[in-house]
């Protein structure tokens, strides 16, 4: 005969490293209206749906990477130079370490290589009463995925893309740059390739088709596949915290009336499967819409709170310059 397991409760996933537990003598509900995200009480923890990671012996680490992608920038005025920040090596090396790849300094060390180049080229200045008010500038970039041995083994192409800014040239130069890195990890993370999830992008592109007559899935169904994917299904997860698309799917997510998705939204989903892989909870309601200032915050808490909690098990991302930097940044702001 097999024992009886007994639910064991969620740990309360703390988003806040600074949050105080609230005082045994403060109601409830006053400290959710003072801070919606404070940590639960242990009593009102759901029960566990199954074996939480444990950091210990659940460590994710892929195949080490190597990136190298030359900038060039033609302005307005001047000659053409190499900016200090290369934007579209260093986000690439960000998402590549939140993926499990770690990013090694020589391509001796590598498994895998990136390389390649962007050109940021001036295309017009609109002025208004002679002085310059709106800068706009055209990107183009080549991403090649070698081998250790340079064979190349995927090609990316972004040809032609155009953005306008109105801050300064300096700031349009950079959002292009950065917006470039972004669609070659988008294309690179959805390939079938070296660095592709594309079971976990149908899956999530799947929450805002039109569900299907004949085979219909429910947002539950495809909570479910993410979480048994496991690990590999994280990084895909934290950036679709930030998707604020409706999903389409019929579900039974708390709050929905009849199963009418309507202001169920993609990060929704992405939070309940993040709180089944990892078994903790945090706090993320239906209310949670996109627009509102004070539920933006609470989204980027929400956000920050997974990202830490995947660092635990995550090296490549726990080992970041960028974690290091703003551990520092926070220890001299404290002083």
């Amino acid at each position: 005969m097999n024992p009886t397991i007994l639910p064991v409760a969620f740990f309360s996933l703390l988003l806040v490293l600074d949050a105080a537990p609230p005082p045994e003598t403060e109601e409830p509900d006053k400290t959710e209206a003072e801070d919606p995200l404070a940590k639960l009480p242990v009593d009102k923890l759901p029960p566990r749906t199954r074996r939480p990671p444990d950091p210990a012996r659940d460590q994710y680490s892929l195949e080490p990477v190597y990136v190298d992608i030359d900038e060039q920038v033609y302005p307005e005025k001047g000659a053409p130079y190499t900016p200090e920040r290369l934007l579209l090596a260093q986000y690439l090396q960000e998402y590549l370490r939140r993926a499990g790849h770690p990013v090694v300094a020589t391509p001796e060390k590598a498994v895998y290589r990136v390389e390649g180049n962007l050109e940021a080229e001036h295309v017009s200045t609109l002025a208004v009463l002679g002085k310059a008010v709106g800068w706009k500038y055209k990107g183009s970039a080549v991403l090649q995925v070698l081998d250790r041995d340079g064979k190349e083994l995927e090609r990316y192409e972004v040809p032609k893309v155009f953005q306008d800014n109105v801050k300064s040239e300096k700031s349009a130069v950079f959002q292009l740059r950065r917006y470039m890195a972004k669609l070659h990890w988008d294309k690179l993370s959805s390939s079938r390739g070296v660095f592709g999830n594309a079971r976990v992008a149908v899956l999530i592109s799947s929450l805002v088709s039109d569900p299907s007559l004949e085979d219909p899935l429910t947002a539950e169904q495809v909570i479910e596949e993410l979480v048994e994917a496991g690990f590999a299904s994280v990084p895909p997860l934290l950036e679709a915290l930030l998707d604020t698309r409706v999903v389409k799917l019929p579900s039974e997510y708390p709050g929905l009336k009849d199963g009418a998705p309507k202001n169920l939204r993609v990060y929704h989903v992405a939070d309940r499967a993040l709180e089944e892989i990892f078994q903790k909870v945090s706090r993320m309601k239906l209310e949670i819409t996109p627009d509102a200032p004070a539920h933006q915050r609470l989204r980027r808490r929400i956000l920050q709170g997974w990202e830490n909690e995947w660092r635990r098990f995550c090296k490549p991302l726990d080992e970041s310059p960028n974690k290091r930097r703003t551990e520092k940044e926070q220890s001299a702001k404290g002083r």
